[in-house]
């Protein structure tokens, strides 16, 4: 897909993507950017276990991917 063409940008973090980590804080610079310049973005969290994950990251992931839009890019951390 051409980068013109992107309209949806979702990013799919473990755990809470609220925590005051350098990571978690420059992901959200990067959807407030984002959506600044006009694209719809936004950052999930993914309960579970990490970065081996158990059952329930795995269930996480599989309804996060499950709930994203067809052809909406998705980032996983």
């Amino acid at each position: 897909m051409p980068a013109s063409d992107i309209r949806d940008v979702r990013f799919l973090v473990p755990g809470d993507p609220g925590q005051h980590t350098g990571g978690y804080r420059y992901v959200r610079q990067l959807v407030r950017a984002l959506n600044e310049r006009g694209l719809a973005s936004g950052v999930s969290g993914l309960g579970g276990q990490f970065p081996k994950p158990d059952r329930e990251a795995v269930a996480a992931l599989d309804d996060a991917l499950s709930a994203c839009a067809d052809h909406q890019v998705v980032i996983l951390d």
